[in-house]
């Protein structure tokens, strides 16, 4: 395991020593053509060591565009992308999986209703939701016809 912080306590009885430890806990998952890494919250990637944590979402970048600007390609995301990657996921819970790409940031597929949504890369959350909820019920009505919903911008695209 990779260790987070580690404190060390020394007892004037008795000789004792005592070491707490705390690992790194991954918060993702981010898979690249170069493998499968884990997110600390901070965006830095590691390699995985022993068990990966159950439950974890995972981005999917095969060319690992989300790269933290001016990091080595894969070895820490940038940090809007990862915080609005986490708000996303808490905020709708069915998406199974996110996909990154230097074009429309993360995207991913609807749970439920088979639309593709380009969700970008800020953490403008409140907005893209209220966009997404206004799109769903423009095709859901026949108000409008598309497969993918863009919350990008202002106002939501359908196309």
């Amino acid at each position: 395991p990779y260790v987070a912080d580690a404190q060390v306590r020394i007892s004037q009885v008795g000789a004792k020593v005592t070491v707490d430890i705390t690992e790194v806990r991954p918060v993702m998952l981010w898979t690249t053509d170069s493998g499968t890494r884990w997110l600390r919250d901070d965006g830095l990637a590691l390699e995985p060591r022993g068990e990966t944590p159950p439950g974890l979402y995972a981005i999917i970048d095969a060319p690992a565009a989300a790269t933290l600007p001016g990091a080595a390609s894969g070895s820490a995301m940038a940090p809007e992308v990862l915080q609005s990657a986490q708000a996303l996921v808490n905020r709708l819970p069915g998406i199974t999986t996110l996909r990154y790409n230097a074009i429309v940031g993360l995207n991913f597929q609807l749970p439920d209703a088979g639309y593709w949504v380009y969700w970008g890369d800020d953490a403008e959350v409140e907005k893209k939701l209220n966009n997404l909820a206004a799109a769903e019920t423009l095709l859901r009505t026949g108000q409008a016809e598309g497969a993918v919903i863009d919350v990008r911008f202002d106002r939501p695209y359908i196309k």
